[in-house]
Protein backbone atom coordinates (compact mmCIF):
# COMPACT_ATOMS: atom_id res chain seq x y z
CA UNK A 1 0.00 0.00 0.00
CA UNK A 2 2.99 2.15 1.14
CA UNK A 3 4.40 1.63 -2.39
CA UNK A 4 1.31 2.80 -4.17
CA UNK A 5 1.08 5.69 -2.39
CA UNK A 6 4.43 6.82 -2.90
CA UNK A 7 4.24 5.97 -7.23
CA UNK A 8 0.72 7.93 -6.68
CA UNK A 9 2.85 10.96 -5.00
CA UNK A 10 5.80 10.80 -7.25
CA UNK A 11 3.24 11.43 -10.38
CA UNK A 12 1.26 13.97 -8.42
CA UNK A 13 4.68 15.74 -7.94
CA UNK A 14 5.82 15.60 -11.09
CA UNK A 15 2.54 17.32 -12.54
CA UNK A 16 2.71 19.75 -9.76
CA UNK A 17 6.17 20.63 -10.39
CA UNK A 18 5.62 20.74 -14.19
CA UNK A 19 2.77 22.92 -13.93
CA UNK A 20 4.04 25.58 -11.80
CA UNK A 21 7.46 25.68 -13.59
CA UNK A 22 5.18 26.80 -17.19
CA UNK A 23 3.03 28.94 -14.80
CA UNK A 24 6.22 30.46 -13.32
CA UNK A 25 8.07 30.95 -16.53
CA UNK A 26 4.54 32.67 -18.07
CA UNK A 27 4.86 35.26 -14.95
CA UNK A 28 8.33 36.07 -15.04
CA UNK A 29 7.88 36.47 -19.15
CA UNK A 30 4.97 38.57 -18.48
CA UNK A 31 4.50 40.14 -14.81
CA UNK A 32 1.46 42.15 -15.67
CA UNK A 33 -0.51 38.68 -15.41
CA UNK A 34 -2.11 39.80 -18.56
CA UNK A 35 -0.83 36.71 -20.68
CA UNK A 36 -2.27 33.88 -17.84
CA UNK A 37 -5.31 35.96 -18.21
CA UNK A 38 -5.78 37.03 -14.34
CA UNK A 39 -8.73 39.51 -14.25
CA UNK A 40 -8.63 42.54 -14.02
CA UNK A 41 -9.14 43.24 -10.28
CA UNK A 42 -6.06 40.83 -9.81
CA UNK A 43 -3.80 42.36 -11.36
CA UNK A 44 -4.41 45.65 -9.80
CA UNK A 45 -4.56 43.80 -6.23
CA UNK A 46 -1.19 42.86 -7.29
CA UNK A 47 0.10 46.09 -8.60
CA UNK A 48 -1.48 47.90 -5.55
CA UNK A 49 0.13 45.23 -3.00
CA UNK A 50 4.04 44.99 -2.08
CA UNK A 51 4.72 43.34 -4.60
CA UNK A 52 4.19 45.84 -7.03
CA UNK A 53 4.00 42.97 -10.21
CA UNK A 54 3.84 39.14 -10.67
CA UNK A 55 7.74 39.02 -10.35
CA UNK A 56 7.79 37.57 -6.96
CA UNK A 57 4.55 35.34 -7.48
CA UNK A 58 6.77 34.33 -10.72
CA UNK A 59 9.63 33.54 -9.12
CA UNK A 60 8.14 31.51 -6.07
CA UNK A 61 6.09 29.77 -8.31
CA UNK A 62 8.95 28.56 -10.67
CA UNK A 63 11.45 27.28 -7.64
CA UNK A 64 9.20 27.05 -4.45
CA UNK A 65 6.60 24.98 -5.85
CA UNK A 66 7.79 24.21 -9.08
CA UNK A 67 11.32 23.06 -9.06
CA UNK A 68 10.95 22.00 -5.52
CA UNK A 69 8.47 19.49 -6.27
CA UNK A 70 10.33 17.86 -9.06
CA UNK A 71 13.17 17.22 -6.99
CA UNK A 72 10.91 15.89 -4.30
CA UNK A 73 9.80 13.60 -6.85
CA UNK A 74 13.08 12.47 -7.67
CA UNK A 75 13.98 12.08 -4.14
CA UNK A 76 10.70 9.39 -4.20
CA UNK A 77 12.30 7.30 -7.05
CA UNK A 78 15.39 7.15 -4.98
CA UNK A 79 13.38 6.17 -2.26
CA UNK A 80 15.15 8.57 -0.04
CA UNK A 81 14.96 8.77 3.81
CA UNK A 82 13.78 12.70 3.01
CA UNK A 83 11.70 11.94 0.95
CA UNK A 84 8.25 11.77 3.50
CA UNK A 85 9.97 15.02 4.78
CA UNK A 86 9.81 16.91 1.61
CA UNK A 87 5.85 15.94 0.70
CA UNK A 88 5.58 17.31 4.06
CA UNK A 89 6.88 20.30 3.07
CA UNK A 90 6.11 20.49 -0.21
CA UNK A 91 2.41 20.12 1.06
CA UNK A 92 2.76 23.30 3.43
CA UNK A 93 4.50 24.99 0.24
CA UNK A 94 1.36 24.69 -1.28
CA UNK A 95 -1.16 25.19 1.52
CA UNK A 96 1.18 28.53 1.87
CA UNK A 97 1.38 29.54 -1.33
CA UNK A 98 -2.77 29.61 -1.77
CA UNK A 99 -3.27 31.28 1.45
CA UNK A 100 -1.00 34.37 0.40
CA UNK A 101 -2.60 34.33 -3.13
CA UNK A 102 -6.12 34.44 -1.83
CA UNK A 103 -5.24 37.02 0.59
CA UNK A 104 -3.56 39.64 -2.02
CA UNK A 105 -5.77 38.52 -5.02
CA UNK A 106 -8.74 37.42 -3.51
CA UNK A 107 -10.26 35.53 -7.43
CA UNK A 108 -11.49 32.40 -6.77
CA UNK A 109 -10.12 29.50 -8.98
CA UNK A 110 -11.20 26.17 -9.02
CA UNK A 111 -7.45 25.27 -9.45
CA UNK A 112 -6.95 26.56 -5.89
CA UNK A 113 -9.43 23.48 -4.41
CA UNK A 114 -7.12 20.95 -6.63
CA UNK A 115 -4.07 22.28 -5.51
CA UNK A 116 -5.00 22.63 -1.67
CA UNK A 117 -6.14 19.06 -1.82
CA UNK A 118 -2.92 17.95 -3.41
CA UNK A 119 -1.32 19.74 -0.44
CA UNK A 120 -3.22 18.16 1.94
CA UNK A 121 -2.58 14.69 0.53
CA UNK A 122 1.45 15.46 -0.18
CA UNK A 123 1.42 16.44 3.76
CA UNK A 124 -0.71 13.10 4.69
CA UNK A 125 1.13 11.00 2.60
CA UNK A 126 4.59 12.23 3.68
CA UNK A 127 2.94 11.59 7.65
CA UNK A 128 1.68 7.82 6.81
CA UNK A 129 5.14 6.94 5.41
CA UNK A 130 7.37 8.68 8.16
CA UNK A 131 5.10 6.59 10.15
CA UNK A 132 5.66 3.28 9.08
CA UNK A 133 9.00 3.81 8.56
CA UNK A 134 9.31 2.37 4.91
CA UNK A 135 12.44 3.82 4.36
Amino acid sequence: MLRLLRILSVILLLVTGITAIGGGIVLLMDTTGETMQFPIEARMAIQNSILGSFLIPGLSLLFLIGVASIIIAVLGIRKSKLYPWGLFYQGAALLIWLSIQLLLIEDKSPLQIVYGVLGLIFISIGTLIKLQKEY
